[in-house]
């Protein structure tokens, strides 16, 4: 699963081959409690997209890259588990929706682009959460639960969401993230993040999606180091940050 040439693309963009270029990623640290969190006003529950660029920095710990956790079993989690599979839970007293791939995403040395593509409405129960790693659907998982059409699942609700942990020093992300894209109300495929140039999947300038259409929806590209949580989509939906210089 590893991105041939991801180092390039990330760092030496003026070549022309790589239609954008990313030029900054923020670095998480599980031993130090990093995370982002901002509390969400409620959205779209039903339909939204989730995608990021990760650079793994260790394996065999569960590491989050979006999550909102309310007190007792009332959860929504999207992480890399234990055993570097890549999963996604909302649970609520059971699982409405618990999906882990069979694909284990080992290679600390690459760049994947991650989307979490939600649309409850779906007629098709398969439609109804989708996972895609380079722009590749992942369709193979050890457990596949699939939301019932049309559950509100607990992303957009009224509550704290966070980014790089599930809870303060619970499931804390290690390693790097860039260009964190949250689109509230729309499902999107992976082609609104990133294309194929020759055979190796590279970002584009997702600065054209509507961000505006959502309430939650927001872009974070970590442009600013004294002020990381900044919402660069263009709806101040800054994040607040914790641990992270």
């Amino acid at each position: 699963m590893s991105i041939v040439g991801s180092e390039q693309w990330m760092y030496n963009s003026g070549t022309g081959f790589y239609p954008f270029g990313i030029n900054q990623s923020c670095r998480f640290d599980d031993a130090s409690d990093d995370f982002l969190s901002r509390s969400f006003d409620t959205g779209n529950q039903k339909t939204f997209t989730y995608s990021c660029w990760v650079k793994l920095a260790s394996l065999g710990t569960s590491r989050t890259l979006l999550a909102r956790h309310a007190a007792g079993n009332n959860t929504f989690v999207f992480r890399f588990d234990a055993n570097n599979n890549l999963q996604v839970e909302n649970f609520q007293s059971s699982y409405q929706l618990h999906l882990v791939t069979d694909a284990e995403f080992r290679d600390i040395g690459a760049w994947y682009n991650v989307v979490l593509r939600i649309d409850t409405t779906q007629s098709t129960n398969t439609d109804r959460a989708r996972l895609y790693v380079n722009g590749i659907e992942q369709t193979s998982f050890s457990s596949s639960v699939y939301p019932s059409q049309n559950t509100n699942l607990k992303v957009n609700s009224n509550a704290d969401h966070i980014i790089g942990a599930r809870s303060s020093g619970s499931f804390n992300f290690d390693g790097y993230l860039a260009d964190v894209n949250f689109i509230d109300g729309q499902s999107l495929a992976p082609t609104s993040f990133g294309e194929l140039k020759q055979d190796i999947w590279v970002p584009i300038d997702t600065s054209s999606l509507d961000f505006a259409s959502g309430v939650n929806s927001f872009r974070l590209q970590f442009q600013d180091s004294s002020s990381l949580g900044d919402d660069t989509g263009g709806q101040t939906h800054d994040f607040s940050v914790t641990g992270l210089t």
